[in-house]
């Protein structure tokens, strides 16, 4: 019975994998804060930031990652369930107005967590770049 169970996690665990890779595989931002996340990595071994930058700078990586995540799944059930959101014809009912503001705040909320990322990321970064010359 216990093998069982441990089966049924390690489906999901699967499952969250193959959901992750499918999203980095579909999804143009994605690939784009993976860059980013090589980019900030590289950084990190060059500036030599501290046990605490490190640990703030994954955080913000991974908050940016997850809401990207999120984002990505917020898109697709919309547009399962309301295809024509943005036809001009759609534009005036109520559901579609909600399906396209859902998918709007979504989005809004990557931005937010990726301008935090840029911003938390210069904090502790340009100084110690400035003192590198």
């Amino acid at each position: 019975m216990g093998l069982n169970k441990n089966k049924k996690h390690g489906i999901g665990f699967k499952y969250a994998i193959s959901g992750i890779w499918e999203a980095f595989k579909a999804e143009r931002n994605l690939k784009i804060h993976v860059i980013a996340i090589v980019a900030v990595a590289f950084l990190m071994i060059w500036l030599s930031t501290s046990v605490v930058e490190n640990v703030l700078l994954v955080l913000t990586i991974g908050l940016v990652v997850a809401v990207e995540l999120i984002n990505t799944a917020i898109e697709k059930a919309v547009n399962i369930s309301c295809d024509d959101i943005l036809s001009k014809e759609l534009k005036k009912d109520p559901v579609n107005n909600n399906a396209k503001l859902a998918k709007d705040v979504a989005a809004g909320a990557v931005l937010f967590t990726a301008i935090t990322a840029v911003v938390v990321g210069i904090i502790i970064f340009l100084p110690k770049i400035i003192a590198k010359f």
